[in-house]
């Protein structure tokens, strides 16, 4: 009688726990972008994972004194990158922008 009682209280727990596995899967998926489906366009914030506007990456960006700026070389997309991060601290802080 004692370990069909435990056996059904052993039972019930892994059922619960596998109700409980599906619902913590829901809520513990990763924020992380795959970055195979990252779309050209898109800003990817690495720290956290997650894709930000253009709007907060500029604010983001614009906190700070000095922005540096990976590229590769013949890469379009990183040039029109380069230029829109320019072109708005050039908007923001007309004058005081220097390029490198």
């Amino acid at each position: 009688m004692r370990f069909a009682s435990g056996a059904f209280v052993l039972a019930f727990i892994f059922l619960l726990a596998g109700c409980v596995t599906d619902t913590l899967k829901e809520k513990m998926k990763s924020p992380y972008v795959n970055l195979d489906s990252l779309e050209i366009g898109k800003v990817l914030h690495l720290s956290t994972g997650k894709l930000v506007s253009e709007k907060e990456l500029m604010e983001y960006l614009s906190r700070y004194p000095v922005v540096y700026f990976g590229e590769t070389h013949d890469s379009v997309q990183d040039h029109d990158a380069q230029l829109a991060i320019l072109e708005y601290f050039n908007k923001r802080y007309p004058g005081e922008v220097a390029l490198g």
